[in-house]
């Protein structure tokens, strides 16, 4: 049988409220099968281990019939995936935001559902197949994400495809949240298509380098390239962060507007080069595409996120010239990634005094003692939560302003061998 998509899916979005509004979030998740397939977890079994206390502070009443599921697509393209329409609503049965939808897929199958974690089953076949390694097959992703497409009907939007445990694609989107966002930055170049253009001005927008002094280095888009093959290009992040970046050679922006081959070629060339790195589903949290005004640059681009300890080790393993790529963006980027306390304290409501640590992988003492040390500097903790087996942390401050000092005052710190993010905890 296959498991219900319950309330682990809103760590992959679910009813948590958006970044920038109180709105909320609609996503669409497409799982695999068996009990891998987004920690699916029956919801009464999840409010059980909640509470009632627990539950009613989410606030949300919700869960999916098994006759609700229905099949993605025409019958006749087989695509052995399921959609569902899935309620929101909130203690009053309300709903909370007619413009925004909530749809789970799941992946069905004929063969053993009890794949192991990180595997999927394709259709007629008893063995199962890596989910880096279902990329590469052109003939099963292009048709599921064109019927994603088809399905959702919205051009601004948020795709996170998930490769461990099971495959998952969840897509948030919401008329009401698209309309608050500003877009791609507006830059007299691309920076995916003029390999000479200066980098900041393409990450920051038209004439943002002016910012730069006289001594700092002028980067360009080049110096984040790290391959390019018929159709694709393949990039560090220009932000120096734990991922790598994939772009169709030719300059388009939407999904929509690419053609069957250079969908394709993209996700068979992030295949190839996920292998290549020696990376399994296991290593590669998500795939990213936003669309619309989700998007902070024009061109599409699918971000490729490595799991924090493992790309420190994969960096271990990088050629000098590689390493030597990567340090010169670690350094340079920090003048346009770092935090002003101004746009911190603005970024969450002044009742909210807690801090989200993540990628905190390090659970030496050293490490531990470091952080306890580091965020006391910042004024009175009330308590301080590591959670290893998830590598985060969360820190709860007596004021709003101790957490936005914390959060300001912690970009790019180190604690032990690991360099966690710090930002408001919902």
């Amino acid at each position: 049988m296959l498991g219900w998509i319950g309330l682990d899916c809103s760590v992959l979005g679910g009813f948590r409220k958006s970044r920038t509004s109180r709105e909320l979030r609609g996503y669409v998740c497409i799982v695999g099968s068996g009990e891998g397939g987004g920690s699916g977890m029956p919801v009464e079994e999840k409010r059980r281990r909640m509470g009632s206390k627990g539950w009613k502070k989410m606030g949300w009443k919700w869960g999916v019939a098994d006759d609700a599921w229905k099949d993605l697509g025409d019958p006749a393209e087989g695509l052995g995936w399921q959609w569902c329409q899935v309620r929101k609503e909130n203690l009053a049965e309300e709903v909370v935001e007619s413009e925004m939808r909530f749809r789970a897929l799941r992946y069905s199958t004929d063969a053993n559902p009890e794949s192991a974690a990180g595997m999927v089953l394709t259709p007629g076949s008893p063995a199962p197949v890596d989910s880096v390694s279902w990329l590469m097959e052109s003939t099963s992703v292009v048709p599921v994400l064109r019927a994603v497409l088809r399905e959702i009907q919205v051009e601004d939007f948020h795709l996170r495809m998930s490769l461990y445990p099971g495959l998952a694609i969840t897509v948030y989107f919401g008329k009401a949240r698209a309309q608050e966002l500003p877009g791609p930055v507006v830059s007299d170049t691309c920076m995916s298509c003029d390999l000479d253009g200066l980098l900041l001005d393409g990450v920051r927008g038209a004439n943002a380098t002016a910012q730069l002094r006289e001594n700092d280095l002028r980067l360009t888009s080049r110096d984040t390239l790290l391959k390019e093959v018929t159709g694709v290009r393949v990039w560090l992040d220009a932000k120096a962060r734990n991922m790598f970046i994939f772009t169709p050679t030719r300059h388009v922006e939407s999904l929509f507007a690419m053609t069957d081959n250079e969908i394709g070629d993209l996700f068979a060339e992030i295949s190839r080069f996920l292998q290549a790195e020696g990376l399994d589903s296991s290593s590669v949290p998500a795939l990213i595409i936003n669309s619309g005004q989700y998007r902070n640059h024009a061109h599409l681009h699918v971000k490729c996120r490595i799991a924090g300890s493992t790309f420190q080790e994969l960096r271990r393993q990088w050629s000098d010239s590689r390493q030597t790529q990567f340090q010169q963006l670690w350094d340079y980027s920090y003048a346009f990634t770092k935090p002003q306390l101004d746009d911190v304290l603005q970024k969450a409501a002044p009742s909210i005094t807690k801090v989200f640590v993540a990628d905190f992988y390090d659970s030496s003492p050293e490490a531990l003692a470091s952080l306890r040390e580091h965020v006391m500097s910042f004024g009175q903790v009330k308590s301080l939560d590591v959670v290893q087996a998830k590598n985060i942390a969360f820190i709860d401050f007596e004021t709003h302003e101790m957490a936005a000092q914390c959060i300001a005052g912690s970009h790019r710190k180190t604690f032990g061998t690991c360099t966690p993010y710090f930002w408001w905890s919902r």
